[in-house]
């Protein structure tokens, strides 16, 4: 016979996979995925880190469009011990919406005119809606079971 508490372990990690598909993500993205399309969905974190060298003057002007919007920045030194030596930038962006969205930046010295050489980085973003299992768009729970049922451990007649 099995106890009351193994029902109870069962049905509450069962809650927590159903519930799991509604959790956000956290995406992390390099200068590897330049030019990519991901998908992502509403409330997603997005991180991207790209090597800069403030110290020369060169920085990354970033923009996003659509369902993107820049949530922070951070820039941390090179831990070579060398002046002048490159970093990393690292931004947090949220995903607020459905539909395209993109993660745009030119690396560049900001008083320098735009001469079209420069390096660029381009993140091409979908949004969706996530799908939550319930009983109307599963057709492995039953919605007649799942109304007005509650979950009893009974014990076995031997």
């Amino acid at each position: 016979m099995k106890s009351p508490a193994h029902y109870a372990f069962v049905f509450l990690a069962l809650s927590v996979i159903i519930a799991g598909g509604a959790a956000a993500a956290r995406l992390s993205f390099g200068e590897s995925d330049n030019g990519k399309t991901v998908s992502a969905f509403p409330g997603d974190t997005i991180v991207l880190s790209l090597s800069e060298n403030p110290s020369t003057g060169y920085r990354w002007e970033m923009e996003t469009s659509g369902c993107i919007a820049l949530v922070a920045s951070s820039y941390t030194p090179s831990d070579t011990g060398r002046i002048g030596a490159p970093g990393t930038r690292v931004w947090r962006f949220m995903v607020n919406g459905t539909g395209p969205g993109e993660i745009s930046a030119v690396y560049r010295r900001p008083w320098m005119p735009v001469s079209g050489s420069e390096e660029r980085f381009a993140l091409h973003v979908v949004s969706g809606k996530k799908n939550v299992l319930n009983s109307e768009s599963s057709p492995f729970f039953f919605k007649k079971t799942l109304q007005n049922t509650f979950f009893i451990p009974r014990p076995r007649a031997y």
